[in-house]
C-alpha cells in the first residue's frame, strides 16, 4: 500500500510544482521536498518491503546523493515564504555541495553491473548490517545516513533562526 501512497506524494509533487510557477514560485521548493521525500520513502519501502529485487536495486544508492536536496529544499522554501522571495542566489549553490560529494563517494557503485547490485539488495533484504557497511565506499552507508539526518537538523535549525530574526516583519 505504501508504495502507492509516495507515488501519489511525487505525482501531487509534480502537478504542484507545474500549477504554482503562475502564482507564488517558492512552492517549486516545496514540490521539490515532497517529491524528493516520496522519493526516499519509495526507496526505503522498495529495499524493505516490497520483495522486487530489481527495483530494490535501482532505487538502492542511485538516487543516496539527490536526498541531501531535501533540507535545502525545506530551507529554499521556509526562507522564501518569510522574505517572501523565491530568488535563488550565488551561495545558494553551496547547497549542492554535499550532492557532490556522495555522488562521488558512491561512484563506484554506478559501474557495478546490474547482477552485483541485484544480489547486492537481496543481501540487504537478509539484514541491515549489509545496507550500512555492505557496499564499500569511502564511507559507508551508516555515515552517510547520520550525515543526511545531521544535515536535515540543520537546515531546520537554520530555517528556526530565519524566522526568529524576521519575526518583526512577519508580525
Amino acid at each position: 500500500m505504501e508504495p502507492y501512497i509516495t507515488g501519489l506524494g511525487m505525482l501531487l509533487s509534480i502537478v504542484l510544482a507545474l500549477y504554482s510557477r503562475l502564482h507564488f514560485r517558492g512552492n517549486i521548493y516545496l514540490a521539490l521536498f515532497f517529491f524528493l521525500f516520496n522519493l526516499e520513502e519509495f526507496a526505503i519501502n522498495a529495499l524493505h518491503i516490497e520483495h522486487n529485487p530489481v527495483i530494490a536495486a535501482v532505487m538502492l544508492y542511485h538516487f543516496a546523493p539527490v536526498f541531501f536536496l531535501i533540507g535545502p529544499a525545506f530551507y529554499l522554501y521556509f526562507r522564501s515564504i518569510v522574505t517572501n522571495s523565491a530568488r535563488l542566489y550565488k551561495k545558494d549553490l553551496w547547497h549542492l555541495l554535499p550532492v557532490v560529494v556522495i555522488f562521488i563517494v558512491l561512484w563506484k557503485y554506478y559501474f557495478l553491473s546490474f547482477d552485483h547490485k541485484i544480489s547486492l539488495a537481496i543481501e540487504i533484504r537478509k539484514g541491515i548490517q549489509a545496507y550500512l557497511f555492505g557496499f564499500h565506499s569511502i564511507i559507508p552507508q551508516a555515515y552517510i545516513n547520520l550525515l543526511r539526518a545531521i544535515s536535515i537538523l540543520a537546515y531546520i535549525g537554520y530555517a528556526a533562526w530565519i524566522f526568529y530574526a524576521n519575526l518583526p516583519q512577519i508580525r
